[in-house]
């Protein structure tokens, strides 16, 4: 048996019981979180049970309770990792050949936001450079229109159907979800999250071996940031104290890149970074006014960012080794509709409330891989963000695949052209009122929240969803119609 278990199974045994108590002196009992279920159990016996309460030792059993349980968990979080660890795919052979993986996403971004998708006004020339030496797809899909459901449907592989629709917060990272991070680090990849992170805990607890970054919002949209957290602690930016404006976001993003890309290649490891850049996250928005300025500013500081990015890649010397993918986690939000509008970020495109027009959930998506993806390409094949996991299943030849993946691997559209075989798209938006939305063969159906009749549109044709024929086919209406 383990030595640090058979000491806490000699602590829970030691357990001592106080003579006697005065009941003026209690001071209010605290509450305490127990995770294991059988010290919770145990807790439970404690706290009623007459006889300890009246002999006064609860409070004293229940603080070594709480110091057990800090113990058996540390000693079951070490004991998964040994097992994981023991299981972890070692990369040699042909597996060792694979490449490196750089993606890199915003949290929101219009489909024609970029020059190199048709922008006439906005300037992103770092973006361009990308498309202009890799691959632009023009139907590449979001998970859905509300980023923190994008962003998980894209880390996990999985549509928005998948969550119970019970499950509270229902797009929020989970134990149990198998995250991108989680199967490159079994394929035996080194893990790394850098910029914004938005969900509760921290990267470190869904397979990101190290992270640097933000926690709020309004921190990672400085452009002079106060502080970073690296790992579990925060440092403080010294340069920047007191309204001192002298480390600039670009260069502390390039700076935490290039130590990180440069130990990796000494070190001869395969790496997985994923980099999550801010323009538009909601905790901010409604204290910003929302002019075309301020969207123009918005995009052209991820083009920044994106910059920064991809020169610490090739200073590091590893640009013609690694695989880089730039993706939008979901489209523009309605509320910036004026914006939109006028700077033509959507095309023909629209964005709806509800999330589930093509203008929420048809996003910008480039890739770059040297020596397998000639310069120069775009593909009108449609694709979506929950192809990125089994993409780079494949790419990276992983052994250990999640069960369950709802897209299929692009690697031949990258390398050859060749169009995958797919299903129909599927989107959920909303919490207690669902609105759906599937697409196949150019059909797409639309069924908005708190409503029960399901609109068909011909998205070749009319991109901006602005006739609905479903009266005129009804067979093809049917054979999209999803119901749960």
């Amino acid at each position: 048996m383990h030595v640090r278990l058979v000491c806490l199974l000699i602590l829970l045994s030691g357990l001592r019981l106080p003579l006697s108590r005065s009941e003026a002196d209690d001071p209010p009992r605290k509450s305490r979180s127990i995770q294991s279920p059988l010290l919770r159990g145990l807790k439970e016996t404690i706290e009623q049970s007459e006889v300890i309460e009246e002999s006064g030792a609860a409070d004293s059993l229940l603080d070594q309770l709480e110091e057990a349980d800090s113990l058996f968990m540390s000693i079951k979080a070490e004991n998964a990792l040994a097992m994981r660890m023991a299981n972890r795919q070692p990369r040699i052979g042909a597996a060792k050949q694979s490449p490196n993986v750089l993606l890199i996403t915003v949290d929101r971004m219009g489909w024609q936001d970029a020059a190199c998708y048709g922008q006439k006004t906005i300037r992103t020339p770092h973006l361009d450079r990308l498309a202009a030496e890799g691959l632009r797809l023009t139907r590449y899909y979001a998970g859905s229109g509300d980023h923190q459901a994008g962003q998980w449907s894209l880390l996990t592989g999985l549509s928005t159907a998948r969550p119970p629709r019970t499950r509270s917060p229902r797009f929020q990272l989970h134990d149990e979800d198998h995250s991108i991070a989680r199967v490159m680090w079994d394929s035996g990849y080194v893990t790394a999250w850098f910029g914004l992170w938005s969900a509760p805990g921290l990267p470190t607890a869904h397979g990101f071996e190290n992270w640097s970054g933000f926690t709020s919002p309004e921190e990672a949209l400085r452009e002079f940031p106060e502080s970073i957290q690296i790992n579990s602690a925060t440092i403080r930016i010294l340069d920047n104290q007191n309204g001192k404006k002298a480390v600039s976001s670009e260069r502390l993003m390039a700076s935490e890149l290039r130590s990180w890309f440069d130990e990796n290649r000494r070190e001869q490891r395969q790496f997985f970074a994923k980099v999550s850049l801010t323009a538009f996250p909601e905790s901010s928005d409604a204290k910003l006014e929302r002019t075309v300025e301020a969207y123009r500013q918005r995009i052209e500081r991820t083009d920044w960012m994106v910059g920064a990015v991809l020169n610490a890649l090739e200073a590091s010397g590893l640009r013609n080794r690694t695989i880089v993918i730039f993706a939008a986690e979901s489209g523009p939000d309605s509320s910036w509709n004026t914006a939109i509008q006028e700077l033509n970020s959507l095309g023909d495109l629209t964005v709806s409330p509800h999330g589930l027009s093509e203008g929420n959930v048809r996003v910008p998506c480039l890739v770059r891989w040297p020596g397998k993806i000639a310069p120069g390409q775009a593909s009108q094949a449609v694709a979506c963000c929950w192809d990125i996991l089994p993409t780079l299943c494949d790419i990276t030849m992983a052994q250990r695949k999640p069960r369950q993946m709802d897209g299929v691997t692009l690697t031949k559209l990258f390398t050859s052209g060749t169009v995958p075989k797919r299903d129909l798209l599927y989107w959920e938006s909303g919490t207690s009122r669902i609105g759906q939305a599937a697409m196949r063969n150019g059909w797409k159906a639309v069924r908005r929240p708190g409503e029960k009749t399901v609109s068909l549109y011909q998205i070749a044709s009319d991109p901006g969803e602005a006739h609905n024929v479903a009266d005129r086919h009804p067979e093809e209406l049917n054979a999209l119609i999803i119901r749960r």
